[in-house]
């Protein structure tokens, strides 16, 4: 194996003029050959690739000023340093390590830069250099770690099992992510200015993933991403398929939810939902949190423009720390994600959605729980899913519950507040109750007819433990908790 420096009157890659065995030797020693070491030095003029290379034992470009144009793919089997100018449309492939020295220029080049090691554990280093699209093909190396933060055009995961890259703790930005395979570890950040693709592979990556300009997104259930952030300020995130995360950021953009549901997944005791000033938009989209054991969210929760259905596992309970506005127009659906019981806590938080339906639609035991706490919930109406599923419950304790213009039906929803407390239901203009027959005090605000099933007519629940005590709506008093 032997050096081949280029000549400072540089040339074509092919021809044997353009290198030399030793700077200055001027002995026509190439082209290289294969296992070739190749320097590019700083009297080193520019080269063009007119050839496919044969693959190199490594690539050293360090002082080089000129440019390299890679019109054919260039091969390395060991380590590469990059230097210079860049330009043309063809890979450059590196087996091993990867650096780029500050200042590199690969303004004018559309090729990509492809780590394709097949053993040990490589290492990229960028030293600020904006690099140009990254392809990962590495199936076989330990490990593949970023050394510093790095800026690119698109980067992907190319789709093999064995491919790995690793952030570390250090930040990407790059202009689309594409992972339909591999692994993806690390804690930095990651923002992508455009397209995210994540359909497959392992993903045990904690740092937050955010879209930072207008793009597609969809992410597989498997990998779901740790920390997803879509919608920032000025930007359009565009589902185009499913996409699933344990927590989810809204920003004060749109979310376009299409036919698609965005899929969040509490981890036990961690806060999931974090909610913008954005808004969200659907076709028969919809949002679900789901498979929460003990999960909360983080503080108010906002959600304009989507049907929301709220999913714990089997036993398992979602809380509110702050008040959720859900939109009035859409749906909130609360049921376990697999046969069981889900509950919702609104600890004493407001909550505020368009009709709420308890339990899955299907007959398979799928059962909500909604727990109201002291607060005011202000809903369209209520309903159950399916007869079939019996363990439906609203637990009222002392809350406020108001339906803003349809029916708040308890049949087949078990319903009772706490002993010695006082449930008051405020019903608006052509709002009703049904099959409601508590054993506590109630206080019925408004013209509703109350009804526990067992005759026609108005207010014919009343039974020996109960008083209905129907008076004017309180107004803004109610709204903030107060008794009349």
């Amino acid at each position: 194996m032997a050096n081949q420096y280029a000549v400072g009157a540089g040339g074509n890659w092919s021809a044997a003029g353009t290198w030399e065995s030793a700077p200055g030797n001027a002995d026509s020693s190439g082209p290289p050959a294969g296992g070739d070491d190749v320097l590019f030095v700083a009297a080193s003029g520019a080269v063009a690739v007119d050839g496919a290379t044969n693959a190199l034992g490594s690539l050293d470009m360090l002082g080089y000023v000129n440019v390299l144009t890679v019109d054919n793919a260039v091969d390395v089997d060991g380590s590469a340093r990059l230097d210079g100018t860049f330009a043309g449309a063809a890979n450059i492939s590196i087996a091993v390590d990867i650096t780029t020295v500050a200042g590199t220029a690969f303004t004018g080049y559309t090729g990509s830069i492809v780590q394709d090691g097949a053993a040990g554990a490589p290492t990229l280093t960028t030293n600020a250099a904006a690099l140009p699209d990254i392809q990962v093909n590495n199936a076989g190396v330990a490990s593949f770690i970023l050394q510093d933060d790095m800026a690119c055009g698109a980067l992907t995961l190319a789709n093999a099992a064995g491919v790995k890259f690793d952030t570390g703790a250090n930040d990407v930005a790059c202009d689309a992510f594409a992972m339909p395979n591999g692994t993806l570890a690390g804690s930095g950040a990651i923002d992508v200015g455009g397209a995210i693709n994540i359909s497959g592979g392992t993903n045990s990556h904690t740092g937050q993933l955010t879209q930072t300009a207008t793009g597609s997104v969809v992410i597989a259930a498997v990998p779901a991403v740790a920390d997803l952030f879509l919608a920032d300020t000025g930007v359009t995130s565009t589902l185009t398929g499913d996409v699933y995360c344990k927590k989810f950021t809204h920003g004060a953009g749109t979310v376009a939810l299409g036919n698609q549901v965005l899929y969040v997944a509490a981890e036990a005791g961690n806060d999931f939902w974090v909610s913008g000033t954005g808004a969200f938009t659907a076709g028969t989209g919809s949002i679900c949190w789901y498979g929460i054991t003990d999960g909360r969210t983080q503080g108010a929760v906002t959600v304009s423009g989507a049907p929301v259905s709220i999913m714990p596992d089997a036993a398992g309970t979602l809380t509110a720390t702050g008040a959720w506005a859900f939109d009035t127009a859409e749906t909130l659906t609360i049921m376990a994600v697999a046969a069981g019981n889900g509950t919702v806590d609104m600890a004493g938080n407001r909550l505020v959605a368009g009709d709420v339906v308890l339990g899955d639609t299907a007959a398979n035991n799928i059962n909500g729980i909604l727990t109201c706490g002291e607060g005011v919930i202000a809903i369209g109406g209520l309903a159950d899913g399916n007869a079939a599923n019996l363990a439906n419950e609203i637990q009222l304790e002392s809350c406020y519950l108001q339906s803003s213009g349809t029916t708040l039906d308890f049949a087949n929803i078990a319903h009772s507040a706490t002993a010695d407390n006082v449930v008051h239901i405020v019903c608006l203009a052509g709002a009703d109750v049904a099959n409601f027959d508590p054993v506590q005090i109630v206080h019925c605000h408004g013209d509703a007819n109350v009804d526990n099933g067992s005759a026609a007519g108005a207010n014919n629940g009343v039974n020996n433990a109960t008083t209905f005590n129907t008076h004017a709506h309180p107004g803004s008093a109610m709204m903030l908790g107060a008794g009349c």
